[in-house]
């Protein structure tokens, strides 16, 4: 993956710049995420754009906070490319299934077709009225589907040490990073909030937490955790 980044020689663009959305590239252009040309196995690198010209990078990797969608989709490549597998392969068994979610999927799913899901609930768009799942570009940012069951697995693993049955799953400064920014201009400026390698810090009517939407082409979502009152919801 090429980057036309000013910034290569002192800070190339890192693994945990991607996942804290602190990389410096751009979120999304509209027809990579709202389009019906997108299939469920168009590559990756058709989807980011890395086929065909390095991806620009705006800002000094680790200086600032930019969400991007596109950063998601590149660390889907970087996945396919140590593990010489699929994104979405790889993630069900090392992630979903270790961590017993056995209701959800990263593989594209819908109500109809060849990839139907007789359990998935049908998504709403304009007027509230039906829509089935479609399938997008940057389908490592915006293509898990899963269950409230599911997701309170999650919440709980995150409200955890990163321990999984007895053993160690994620290591424990990583679960100290999920909602803790670092390095960028605005911690070096005293602000406590912001996006840390899964999460973003938010207060909610005093209470601090980790948090984070999941919105895709008719459906909402929002998890948040709260590790001091040991509790969340999704």
């Amino acid at each position: 993956i090429r980057f036309d980044n000013p910034w290569e020689s002192t800070h190339p663009v890192r693994v945990h710049h991607l996942l804290a959305h602190t990389a410096g590239l751009e979120n999304l252009k509209l027809g990579q995420f709202f389009s019906l040309r997108a299939s469920a196995d168009v590559p990756l690198a058709i989807a980011s754009g890395t086929d065909r010209a390095p991806l620009r990078v705006l800002s000094q990797p680790g200086s600032r906070f930019s969400y991007s969608n596109l950063g998601y989709t590149v660390l889907g490549q970087v996945i396919e490319a140590v593990s010489g597998e699929r994104y979405e392969t790889w993630m069900d068994r090392e992630v979903l299934a270790g961590l017993g979610m056995r209701d959800s999927t990263f593989t594209y799913t819908a109500q109809t077709g060849s990839h139907t899901d007789p359990h998935l609930a049908m998504g709403h768009f304009e007027q509230a009225r039906p829509a089935p799942a479609v399938p997008t570009f940057l389908r490592p940012a915006a293509q898990l589907t899963t269950s409230a069951g599911d997701m309170a697995l999650f919440a709980s693993f995150l409200l955890g040490d990163g321990s999984n049955a007895g053993q160690s799953f994620i290591a424990m400064d990583l679960m100290k990073a999920l909602a803790a920014p670092t390095g960028t201009e605005a911690v070096r400026a005293g602000l406590p909030l912001g996006h840390g390698l899964v999460l973003v810090g938010r207060d909610r009517h005093g209470q601090v937490g980790g948090c984070h939407p999941g919105n895709t082409v008719g459906y909402w979502a929002m998890l948040c955790v709260f590790p001091q009152q040991r509790s969340a919801f999704f």
